[in-house]
């Protein structure tokens, strides 16, 4: 039997046994048009918030009306950023970028305006060096830094505007390696992406437990609704529940109806699958098998 047929039938055989893991996306629509996305975030009040770091851009489209607004420019100016890495929409109508290379997070309205930067001169020395390459936001008024250099998650309390360390990842199983993001998947817990594996931690910096993920590539991002947790690299997502069990993973070639660049994020939000590309957010439904 010819090689070349040979390898054509392993390869079928290997996607027959695998394809119940496998989920496929049907696009409806697409929204926005972006340079580099890296970072999104939803408000419940329809607007999606995204990082543009391409043109050093936040972003904030209304998802019934298409309407964009923007502010832009590299600098350290409080409309400006220096690589922007993450960005937060919180239940208060706050926004919340964190600005790696300012070495501070800034704070918007949710139409855009500015507010404030974190940290200010009133916080304490130790903290005004960090370097934010995600944040998180808990219902309970706590903004969470994920500092990249000192490999540490900070808590900025929204009304007194305090800010202290939750944990440092030094040893032992919690430690931290690699962070790349984080995220809360309850009022109590929250899940840190470290290289390709993602550890879950309660609001006080105690560590729960860990698993591996299955990624040929790295993975840049994680989210949560709750319920599953979702880590994204370039070219798929992995689901899994919040107890850190499996449920099923999304390729590029099975997000249907719409031509699919880099993956960098995703929201589930209800039955809605918003998928973040480098290029543009993909709107899309689960495939009925």
């Amino acid at each position: 039997m010819p090689f070349k047929l040979i390898t054509i039938l392993l390869l079928l055989c290997f996607e027959s046994a695998f394809s119940d893991s496998l989920s496929t996306l049907i696009v409806e629509r697409s929204i926005g048009k972006f340079e580099d996305a890296i970072s999104f975030s939803h408000s419940s009040t329809g607007e999606i918030y995204i990082i543009d770091a391409g043109s050093s851009s936040l972003i904030s489209i209304d998802i019934i009306t298409g309407k964009v607004k923007s502010i832009s420019g590299k600098g350290w100016g409080e409309l400006e950023f220096n690589s922007p890495q993450d960005i937060c929409a919180t239940s208060v109508l706050d926004i919340f970028v964190a600005d790696l290379n300012n070495h501070r997070v800034q704070q918007f309205d949710r139409s855009l305006n500015y507010i404030s930067t974190i940290p200010n001169e009133n916080l304490r020395d130790e903290y005004l060096t960090f370097q934010p390459i995600s944040i998180a936001y808990s219902q309970e008024g706590l903004l969470l830094i994920l500092d990249k250099d000192d490999k540490q998650v900070l808590k900025y309390e929204l009304k007194s505007g305090k800010i202290s360390r939750i944990v440092q990842f030094t040893a032992g199983k919690g430690s931290i390696s690699s962070p790349r993001d984080i995220t809360m998947i309850d009022k109590n817990k929250f899940a840190i992406l470290d290289g390709k594996r993602v550890v879950i931690f309660d609001i006080y910096g105690n560590y729960i437990f860990s698993y591996n993920l299955s990624f040929d590539d790295d993975p840049n991002s994680i989210s949560s609704d709750w319920k599953t947790i979702a880590v994204t690299s370039p070219t798929k997502i992995i689901l899994n529940t919040k107890e850190g069990k499996y449920l099923s993973t999304i390729n590029q070639t099975t997000i249907i109806g719409n031509k699919v660049n880099e993956l960098r994020d995703v929201a589930i939000i209800g039955n809605l699958y918003f998928v973040l590309t480098s290029e543009t957010i993909l709107i899309c439904k689960k495939a009925e098998k």
